[in-house]
């Protein structure tokens, strides 16, 4: 009966660790295919920025184009040959200084986001390995509280039976004694009579 028991609290202390590890796998994959979704999210996150750079670079062409033309037709022929100079270096040079800038922004954000993602994926895994032992751990308490409690119980038990079998002796001495008292008393009678 104590071995059954005990069988039954190892089975069910595989069973735990059976749904664990399948419940850290089902994590694990769910957090794979996250990765996965937010390395895809941030390409089209990167192409829809491309595109806002570009739209906002072709605005600015426009808008310094207009203004170039304003002041081209309010200046002398001699000042718009040069101004015209300077503004196309200037407007070169911005939008170098732009396109580059924007560049070296992404990739900074790139390599900030890919440290956090890795960063948060590692704490994730020391956390579920935290969260295994401790889960193995209360398993052993569990299992050692139920072992104690059922040796408690089969102590008791066999304390019980002992008990038992001590008072039917008790019980059968009891009733040889009044026999042998009630026969001594009636062969006194007997006796007596004769």
């Amino acid at each position: 009966s104590l071995q059954a028991d005990e069988e039954r609290v190892l089975q069910g202390l595989r069973r735990r660790q059976r749904a664990l590890r399948g419940a850290a796998l089902v994590l694990w994959t769910r957090a794979v295919l996250a990765g996965r979704a937010y390395r895809a999210r941030a390409s089209e996150f990167l192409k829809a920025v491309n595109a806002v750079v570009r739209r906002h670079t072709n605005r600015h062409k426009e808008w310094a184009i207009e203004r170039w033309w304003e002041h081209l037709e309010s200046g002398r022929a001699a000042e718009e040959a040069e101004l015209l100079s300077d503004c196309l270096h200037a407007w070169s040079r911005g939008c170098a200084e732009q396109r580059s800038k924007r560049e070296v922004l992404l990739l900074c954000e790139h390599y900030c986001n890919t440290r956090i993602v890795r960063s948060a994926f590692q704490s994730w895994c020391l956390g579920m390995a935290r969260l295994a032992e401790l889960s193995i751990q209360v398993l052993h308490f569990a299992a050692s509280r139920a072992t104690v409690n059922v040796q408690s119980i089969a102590l008791a038990w066999q304390q019980w039976t002992e008990r038992r079998r001590n008072c039917k002796k008790a019980a059968e001495l009891v009733r040889q004694r009044r026999r042998s008292a009630l026969l001594a008393s009636w062969r006194v009678v007997l006796l007596r009579g004769l």
